[in-house]
Protein backbone atom coordinates (compact mmCIF):
# COMPACT_ATOMS: atom_id res chain seq x y z
CA UNK A 1 0.00 0.00 0.00
CA UNK A 2 1.42 3.35 -1.00
CA UNK A 3 1.61 6.18 1.53
CA UNK A 4 0.89 9.84 1.15
CA UNK A 5 3.88 12.13 1.14
CA UNK A 6 4.02 15.90 1.27
CA UNK A 7 6.99 17.99 0.22
CA UNK A 8 7.07 21.48 1.70
CA UNK A 9 8.93 24.48 0.33
CA UNK A 10 11.28 24.27 3.32
CA UNK A 11 12.46 20.93 1.94
CA UNK A 12 10.89 18.93 4.77
CA UNK A 13 9.09 15.80 3.71
CA UNK A 14 6.07 14.56 5.67
CA UNK A 15 5.01 10.93 5.51
CA UNK A 16 1.35 10.45 6.40
CA UNK A 17 1.45 6.70 5.99
CA UNK A 18 2.99 4.11 3.80
CA UNK A 19 4.07 0.54 3.40
CA UNK A 20 5.04 -1.51 6.44
CA UNK A 21 8.76 -2.07 6.68
CA UNK A 22 11.71 -2.34 8.95
CA UNK A 23 13.38 0.79 7.65
CA UNK A 24 16.70 1.24 5.99
CA UNK A 25 19.63 3.40 6.82
CA UNK A 26 19.35 6.02 4.09
CA UNK A 27 19.91 9.74 4.45
CA UNK A 28 17.47 12.59 4.99
CA UNK A 29 13.75 12.73 4.38
CA UNK A 30 13.74 9.60 2.22
CA UNK A 31 14.14 7.62 5.43
CA UNK A 32 10.50 8.25 6.25
CA UNK A 33 9.15 5.98 3.54
CA UNK A 34 8.31 3.12 5.93
CA UNK A 35 5.22 3.19 8.12
CA UNK A 36 5.51 3.66 11.87
CA UNK A 37 2.79 1.87 13.83
CA UNK A 38 0.91 3.75 16.53
CA UNK A 39 2.65 1.69 19.23
CA UNK A 40 6.07 2.29 17.66
CA UNK A 41 5.35 6.02 17.58
CA UNK A 42 4.27 5.95 21.24
CA UNK A 43 7.43 4.09 22.22
CA UNK A 44 9.49 6.56 20.20
CA UNK A 45 7.84 9.53 21.92
CA UNK A 46 8.48 8.01 25.37
CA UNK A 47 12.17 7.53 24.55
CA UNK A 48 12.43 11.03 23.07
CA UNK A 49 10.74 12.49 26.18
CA UNK A 50 13.29 10.77 28.44
CA UNK A 51 16.08 12.51 26.52
CA UNK A 52 14.35 15.89 26.16
CA UNK A 53 16.53 17.64 28.78
CA UNK A 54 19.62 16.47 26.89
CA UNK A 55 18.23 17.83 23.61
CA UNK A 56 17.79 21.20 25.33
CA UNK A 57 21.40 21.24 26.55
CA UNK A 58 23.33 19.75 23.62
CA UNK A 59 23.56 21.70 20.35
CA UNK A 60 24.89 18.89 18.20
CA UNK A 61 22.46 16.11 18.94
CA UNK A 62 23.53 13.42 16.46
CA UNK A 63 24.59 11.19 19.36
CA UNK A 64 21.16 11.58 20.96
CA UNK A 65 19.44 10.32 17.80
CA UNK A 66 21.84 7.36 17.83
CA UNK A 67 20.86 6.63 21.44
CA UNK A 68 17.19 6.79 20.49
CA UNK A 69 17.76 4.38 17.57
CA UNK A 70 19.53 1.96 19.94
CA UNK A 71 16.69 2.17 22.48
CA UNK A 72 14.18 1.60 19.69
CA UNK A 73 16.18 -1.47 18.62
CA UNK A 74 16.02 -2.74 22.21
CA UNK A 75 12.22 -2.54 21.94
CA UNK A 76 12.29 -4.55 18.70
CA UNK A 77 12.12 -1.75 16.11
CA UNK A 78 14.71 -1.31 13.38
CA UNK A 79 15.07 2.45 12.93
CA UNK A 80 18.15 4.46 12.00
CA UNK A 81 19.13 7.69 13.79
CA UNK A 82 18.07 9.62 10.67
CA UNK A 83 14.66 7.95 10.62
CA UNK A 84 14.16 8.90 14.27
CA UNK A 85 15.26 12.48 13.62
CA UNK A 86 12.91 12.85 10.64
CA UNK A 87 10.04 11.21 12.51
CA UNK A 88 10.46 13.84 15.25
CA UNK A 89 10.56 16.68 12.72
CA UNK A 90 7.47 15.35 10.94
CA UNK A 91 5.56 14.92 14.19
CA UNK A 92 6.36 18.44 15.35
CA UNK A 93 5.34 19.90 11.98
CA UNK A 94 2.11 17.91 11.95
CA UNK A 95 1.39 19.00 15.52
CA UNK A 96 1.83 22.65 14.59
CA UNK A 97 -0.43 22.23 11.55
CA UNK A 98 -3.11 20.53 13.66
CA UNK A 99 -2.81 23.23 16.32
CA UNK A 100 -3.26 26.01 13.74
CA UNK A 101 -6.20 24.17 12.17
CA UNK A 102 -7.85 23.78 15.57
CA UNK A 103 -7.39 27.47 16.37
CA UNK A 104 -8.86 28.47 12.99
CA UNK A 105 -11.81 26.12 13.52
CA UNK A 106 -12.46 27.63 16.95
CA UNK A 107 -12.35 31.15 15.49
CA UNK A 108 -14.77 30.11 12.73
CA UNK A 109 -17.19 28.69 15.33
CA UNK A 110 -17.09 31.92 17.33
CA UNK A 111 -17.66 33.96 14.18
CA UNK A 112 -20.66 31.81 13.19
CA UNK A 113 -22.12 32.21 16.70
CA UNK A 114 -21.72 35.99 16.48
CA UNK A 115 -23.33 36.00 13.02
CA UNK A 116 -26.30 33.96 14.33
CA UNK A 117 -26.71 36.27 17.33
CA UNK A 118 -26.62 39.33 15.08
CA UNK A 119 -29.12 37.80 12.66
CA UNK A 120 -31.45 36.94 15.57
CA UNK A 121 -31.03 40.45 16.96
CA UNK A 122 -31.99 42.00 13.62
CA UNK A 123 -34.97 39.62 13.21
CA UNK A 124 -36.23 40.36 16.72
CA UNK A 125 -35.77 44.11 16.22
CA UNK A 126 -37.70 43.96 12.93
CA UNK A 127 -40.50 41.95 14.57
CA UNK A 128 -40.81 44.50 17.37
CA UNK A 129 -40.93 47.32 14.82
CA UNK A 130 -43.94 45.77 13.08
Amino acid sequence: MEGHHHQYSSGLHIDTGGSRGSGGGGVGAGDNLTHWSIQETRDFLMIRAELDPSFMEIKRNKILWEIIAIKMREKGYNRSPNQCKWKWKNLTIRYKIEQKTYILTQKQRVLKQKQRRFKNFILNRNRKAL
